[in-house]
């Protein structure tokens, strides 16, 4: 993720045109700069754990996994909300 985060920025010439950088807050490659860092940091705070035999890399490494699931889990249910109600009223409309 991370390499297509900079791909996509050097696409667009942001490294070269500075001007460009007051929209970074709209840019997804942004977005897909930073999940890749973040699972970078994580994978390797993991391998580091499991070398060197460090209860606490793997435990943090174990609540990171977990917290980005939550997270994940959160906003897929949040996306989805409308659509699975509107399927649960016609689904229960049809049937009774």
């Amino acid at each position: 993720m991370l390499g297509v985060g900079l791909w996509a920025w050097t696409e667009k010439d942001m490294f070269q045109n500075l001007s460009k950088l007051s929209q970074i807050p709209l840019d997804p490659a942004l977005l897909l700069i930073l999940a890749g860092t973040l699972i970078f940091i994580i994978g390797f705070t993991g391998c580091i754990g499991a070398l060197r035999e460090n209860t606490f890399l793997l435990l943090v490494v174990g609540v990171c996994s977990e917290s980005m699931q939550l997270l994940c889990r959160s906003i897929l249910c949040f996306v989805l909300y409308q659509f699975l109600c509107h399927i649960i009223h016609k689904c229960a409309i049809v049937r009774f």
